[in-house]
Formats: structure tokens, sequence, C-alpha cells
């Protein structure tokens, strides 16, 4: 966890000995990860930041349903917001087609053409994806609830799942072109989160824009 995260999650455990001053912290670990007593040092997605304070809310706020659905909000602005930054990402990406280590040019599209071109192939590329790995034409069709294995050990949905195959193709991408990941979100025209980036911003936050807010709509939702 990142230390905010680290910070919210002792202020809700707080919360849930005020209102339950018997509750089990390693319990509820167990309630939110099918039985696993998940350390919170463990926590690697922010998933599964999301999954303990739902169950901790659960007993903190038990009658304010509002507080228990904003969590899954989150994850599902989080995903909405992933999907936005991966078709940036990769119009960038084949923006700069004729490289070594270039994903193939369709037929009729040359290297290195208009952003439109390029953002046509980025979508082609996701399309491809769904269909071939995920079977289905858009990620919208995707289920978000989570998937069990044989073991029943809870897994991340197949939305989940899609979000992650397509950031690390874009990082192999990125990386077959040398590039940085300041040098891929820079051309991208994205707020970078580099460290530098990061600690620069929070140095001076007047010196850098805000990124603009993707405007979803029927035709360009990434979903």
């Amino acid at each position: 966890m990142t230390p905010k995260q680290t910070r919210v999650y002792w202020a809700a455990w707080g919360a849930v000995r005020k209102a339950d001053p018997t509750a089990d912290r390693h319990e509820l670990h167990r309630r939110a990860f099918n039985g696993r007593d998940k350390s919170s040092k463990d926590f690697n997605t922010t998933t599964d930041f999301d999954r303990i304070l739902e169950v901790f809310e659960s007993i903190s706020k038990p009658n304010n349903l509002n507080a228990q659905l904003r969590q899954h909000r989150q994850q599902e602005k989080r995903i909405v917001h992933a999907g936005y930054n991966h078709l940036q990402l990769l119009t960038a990406l084949f923006a700069s087609q004729g490289s070594t280590g270039d994903p193939p040019v369709p037929a009729g599209d040359p290297p290195g053409g208009p952003p439109s071109s390029a953002r046509a192939r980025a979508e082609k590329y996701l399309e491809t994806i769904l269909q071939n790995r995920f079977k289905v034409q858009r990620a919208n069709q995707l289920s978000a609830k989570p998937t069990y294995g044989e073991d029943q050990e809870r897994k991340a949905s197949p939305l989940t799942q899609y979000v992650y195959t397509i950031t690390r193709c874009i990082d192999s991408l990125r990386q077959k072109k040398s590039w940085t990941q300041h040098d891929l979100y820079t051309r991208a025209g994205l707020a970078c989160p580099c460290l530098a980036c990061r600690q620069n911003l929070s140095r001076h936050p007047e010196s850098t824009p805000a990124p603009a807010e993707p405007i979803l709509t029927e035709s360009n939702q990434p979903f």
C-alpha cells in the first residue's frame, strides 16, 4: 500500500474498533480474502485495498449503503480511467511507427501516419486482444465479478485481467522503442506517474497543469 493508503487503512480499522471493540482484524481479513489471512503489508493492488475497506465499513458504517457502494465505484472508476489511458498510450506508440520493434502497420497505413490513423490502429489493437484472448467484442462485456480457481482462491475479475493484460502489452511496446515511462506519457499528453514528475508536482503543484478529464461518449469510450 502507499503511505496514504496505509493511513486510511489504520483509520478505517480504528473506526471498526469503535463500532465493535471485539472485532478481530485477522478475521476480517479472512472474510475479505476468501478465508486467507492476508497481511496488509502484502496488499499489492488497489483491489485488495478496496476490498478490505468494504469489509471494515460494513461494520463501522452498517447503515450507510453509500459508503459501501463507494468502494465498488472506486474500482469501476479506476478501470474506466485505465481504459482511457490505454487508448491514449497506444495511440502515441502507433503514431511513431517505423522504428525497429514497432507493431506491424496494417495495409494502407503508412508509418508515422496522422493521429486519427494511429488512434484507429490503437483501437484495432485493443479489439484484437478482446476477441482473441477474452472472446468478446468490447470490454464492457467483461464481467467485473471476481473469479475463483480450483482451490477456491479468489482471483481478479475478467475485466481487471484485461486491464492488466493491456498494461503489460503497452510496457512491452514501450521497452522495444527504448522509451522511458516519462517519454511515453509525455508523448501521449498524459500526466506522467514517474517518481521525478510526482515529486515535482508535489513541490510545485501550480506548475503542472491537471490532465484533462476524458469525455466518454458512445463513440469514443474505450469500454
